[in-house]
């Protein structure tokens, strides 16, 4: 089985972001050297809003660069569209709300930029999504947030983020 790891909300080229979310200067420094230990044989899923301002540069830098199976799940930055992506190093994009994975035990995820509704997860175990930053959101049993921020600008493996909201809940519980 393949490993994928997750990413969202990289905001490359972003000057503003720094402000906005308390990010420091050297974090797309730091986030592309996490991304950049993603094997070859693995798959990097990123939930969206990839970069702002000048897009192909970032791409060409950070992007392309970059060894692994690269998939996009566009965000609301993300308006070349899907042709545009593709000709720019992603190997795959969805649209939000496109992709699903079969994961182990019969479990399915749906990945989408922002939370879906509840509705959507009829069929589903969770939707794993991005683009909270670090703002708190009400989650149910089938969210799973994905934050850069919180994650020390390094992608996470899809297993391990599953883990992590199960122990993170549990500890409430107790």
């Amino acid at each position: 089985m393949i490993n994928y790891w997750i990413i969202s909300d990289t905001h490359f080229g972003h000057e503003n972001v720094k402000k906005y979310c308390g990010r420091p200067d050297d974090f797309e420094t730091t986030t592309f050297n996490n991304l950049n230990k993603i094997p070859e044989k693995e798959a990097l899923i990123h939930l969206g809003d990839v970069a702002f301002g000048n897009i192909k540069e970032m791409h060409e830098k950070y992007i392309k660069p970059l060894k692994c199976k690269k998939i996009l799940i566009l965000g609301n930055h993300d308006r070349k569209g899907k042709p545009w992506f593709l000709n720019n190093g992603w190997d795959e994009v969805f649209e939000s709300g496109e992709l699903e994975l079969a994961l182990e035990e019969g479990r399915r995820a749906l990945f989408s930029h922002s939370k879906l509704p509840e509705e959507k997860m009829i069929n589903y175990s969770y939707n794993i999504f991005g683009h909270s930053h670090e703002k708190a959101i009400e989650l149910t049993e089938k969210q799973i947030v994905y934050s850069l921020e919180k994650e020390g600008y390094a992608p996470i493996l899809l297993t391990d983020l599953i883990n992590k909201r199960y122990i993170a809940k549990t500890a409430l519980v107790r």
